[in-house]
């Protein structure tokens, strides 16, 4: 079997789809650089590439193929949580505090080593980012339930969006933007742009 067939093998076996049992289930699978191999898309103008292996309403499971030194933007996954298996290279995750005018607040970062899981509670804000200049970041993404109305958030320009199932976490095209928020102390609409 491949990583596909096993992973939706193992989470449609799972009776109940928790963080805990979906962290198990990518524990006991451990998948490698060759699993995942079949999946690599080119970042391009993203900061990743993003490859969705298949999606239910019950979860999604996704592989980023990250660009060197690039960042996506802070972003939640709305009512689902997520683990993220770090597959090759260094990931960092930042963590964000949202403040009761809308912004975001940068708290801290977190390094996830090679071969090594970081959990995205439920309306977290978080960013991911690959610090390096040479090596490929490869992560597997699995979400409970499926991602919808993922917000984006544009810390210099102090507004949020939410964006299209289909979208990453990068300020959209105007064709992937549902929703645009505008915090209080904002002061202009940002446009479209490439990260």
């Amino acid at each position: 079997m491949n990583l596909t067939e096993r992973l939706l093998a193992e989470l449609e076996a799972t009776p109940e789809l928790t963080p805990r049992s979906t962290e198990r289930v990518l524990k006991s699978l451990r998948p490698t650089l060759s699993d995942v191999a079949p999946y690599l898309t080119e970042p391009l103008d993203k900061p990743y590439g993003r490859e969705l292996l298949f999606a239910t309403d019950a979860f999604e499971v996704l592989v980023m193929t990250w660009a060197f030194e690039s960042a996506c933007l802070p972003h939640n996954h709305g009512d689902a949580f997520g683990w993220v298996f770090v597959v090759q290279g260094v990931a960092i995750n930042e963590l964000y505090e949202r403040e009761g005018t809308g912004r975001v607040r940068f708290v801290r970062d977190l390094v996830v080593a090679e071969g090594k899981l970081c959990f995205a509670p439920r309306f977290v804000v978080h960013a991911m980012r690959n610090p390096s200049p040479d090596t490929r970041l490869i992560t597997l993404h699995v979400y409970s339930p499926r991602i919808e109305r993922m917000e984006v958030f544009d810390v210099e320009r102090d507004c949020s969006c939410i964006v299209r199932d289909d979208c990453g976490a990068w300020w959209p095209e105007d064709d992937q933007m549902l929703e645009l928020r505008m915090a209080p102390t904002a002061t202009e609409i940002p446009e479209a742009r490439s990260q």
